[in-house]
């Protein structure tokens, strides 16, 4: 009888040779390149090399950055508040939270350009539309992980509250919430990172933002002034980063007084963008407006009802199964990428770390936070002046961005938690190549294996940017719908992810409860020992 080791085993190869197979698949059927590729690739690192500090650039960049931080810091506290509403009707001590469960998996599975597009069709191009996405899907995201860190508290202190009188609402807010504060702190200043690249591109769009210049950039073929964008973003992101970390070990023992100012802070600067942009707040509540949301309304009518063969005609499911195929595909590819690009960094990281080679390190941290500072949206319009618009192209383009993110994640559960265990094997004289496959990668195993699940999941989100901007799957057909003000197609595609979502998320779940709980999947005993030098 096969072991579970051994079907676990079985399972990941089995996985590994299905995403090669399709990696080697898709290289052999697609024309990669466009004429003329290096000559162009050449003109880019020339630029890169060459950035123009004239006055123009710096202007547009600093409105450029006014701007997005506005729209970030407005779309962070509304994700904030859109996580808490949620929260509040998900946690396991509401009788009814499927309701609440079932609008936040809608929220969180749904890119956040997806949400602009469609508020684009209601309300055209405004400032708050921008705001809105990025607090619908940010708010989805969080609710998740507030209702995940409220469910964590024990049983006692909510009924010793309930046995004494108090409500639900009062619970949640004296009791739920603060008690898991500090788990939910470290993933909102997260979030917040994420929020900056977000609000890059959707104001890529067309709103005001650092993102409409890249494009502008882009466009123009004005490589000298794209650098000065793309360097100043991940000057901004690092910076970022450490002041992040730096307020975050000064609030953890002051969680008290951060809340005094928190929550009047959110809404003084929640005034002044209102009163700043007011003319815009009342543009929201125009006619036409309230038209394009009955219009929607009707959309959304008719695409759950199953019997309207107007639009459950065999042309379009033949479409839509197709572009979901695509989507599928590409993200497999893209993992594949994220795992090759993975492992080469990781591997750079350790012969840095076993020979004390700062240069080696600060080559490595540069690179991770080069790669997850600059959106997947730009690198991808990057690639599209080499290469020809396809599903390699778009898979390339999301396992550039997602292998930084992934490198400082992993790097990040490295340094604190196996850092003595690293340096103990090191001194005994081993090589960061026996260090890497004999002991980080039985010690990270299952770490790893949640990630890159997790970062799958995340990058079949994030074809929706990429699929605009021609690399295929459900993203491409969103476009092609949106020119035809295509409500109905528009809503089943945002079905479909949500379908895509929950599917990828329960084989997620399936994996780790089946093969990473039981400590069969990955299993450091059945590794062996470190070969002497």
């Amino acid at each position: 009888m096969i072991s579970r080791m051994n079907m676990g085993r079985s399972v990941l190869y089995g996985v590994i040779a299905i995403f090669i197979g399709v990696f080697a698949y898709q290289l052999v059927v697609t024309d990669l390149f466009i004429p003329h590729s290096l000559q162009n690739l050449q003109r880019i690192l020339i630029a890169a090399l060459t950035p123009r500090f004239d006055s123009v650039t710096l202007g547009n960049m600093l409105t450029g950055y006014q701007n997005t931080l506005i729209y970030s810091l407005a779309g962070f506290f509304a994700g904030i508040a859109v996580g808490l509403l949620l929260s509040y009707f998900s946690t396991r001590f509401r009788r009814s939270k499927i309701i609440g469960t079932a609008v936040a998996v809608v929220f969180r599975s749904t890119h956040e350009v997806v949400f602009m597009y469609l508020l684009v069709l209601i309300f055209g191009l405004n400032p708050y539309i921008a705001i809105m996405a990025i607090g619908i899907s940010f708010g989805g995201i969080q609710s998740k992980v507030f209702t995940d860190n409220m469910n964590l508290t024990g049983d006692t202190a909510f009924y010793a509250y309930k046995n004494r009188g108090y409500k639900y609402r009062d619970n949640f807010f004296f009791n739920l919430f603060p008690n898991s504060f500090n788990s939910n702190l470290n993933y909102v200043t997260y979030r917040y990172e994420c929020a900056i690249r977000s609000a890059v591109v959707l104001s890529y769009i067309g709103l005001p933002g650092i993102g409409l210049h890249i494009h502008h950039a882009l466009t123009d073929a004005d490589y000298n002034a794209l650098f000065v964008y793309i360097y100043s973003l991940i000057i901004f992101i690092f910076l970022f980063s450490l002041l992040t970390s730096w307020a975050l070990e000064k609030i953890q023992y002051r969680i008290g007084k951060f809340m005094k100012w928190f929550i009047p802070a959110s809404l003084v600067l929640t005034g002044i963008f209102i009163a700043t942009h007011f003319q815009e707040f009342l543009g929201l509540f125009q006619m036409r407006n309230w038209l394009g949301i009955v219009r929607s309304g009707e959309a959304i009518v008719n695409v759950l009802n199953p019997f309207n063969q107007d639009f459950f005609n065999s042309d379009n499911l033949s479409r839509f199964w197709s572009a979901t195929i695509d989507t599928v595909i590409l993200g497999v590819l893209a993992t594949v990428f994220l795992v090759v690009l993975f492992t080469i960094l990781l591997m750079h990281y350790f012969y840095g770390f076993a020979r004390d080679s700062k240069i080696h390190l600060a080559i490595n941290n540069a690179v991770s936070v080069i790669n997850r500072s600059v959106p997947e949206m730009v690198f991808m319009v990057l690639l599209l002046f080499i290469m020809r618009p396809n599903i390699v192209t778009g898979a390339l383009a999301l396992a550039l961005h997602n292998f930084g993110i992934l490198t400082k994640l992993i790097k990040d559960r490295v340094v604190g938690n196996y850092k003595k265990t690293f340096t103990a094997y090191k001194n005994r004289g081993y090589k960061s190549v026996s260090i890497f496959f004999f002991l980080f990668l039985p010690l990270m195993g299952k770490d790893l294996v949640n990630l890159l699940t997790y970062r799958f999941e995340m990058m079949i989100k994030a074809s929706a940017v990429i699929g605009i901007l021609g690399g295929g799957g459900l993203g491409l057909l969103l476009r092609l719908e949106m020119s035809r003000f295509n409500f109905e197609a528009i809503y089943f595609i945002v079905i479909l992810y949500v379908i895509l979502f929950l599917i990828i998320d329960r084989i997620n779940a399936v994996i780790s409860r089946e093969y990473l709980e039981s400590g069969d999947f990955i299993n450091p005993a059945s590794c062996r020992s470190i070969p002497e030098q």
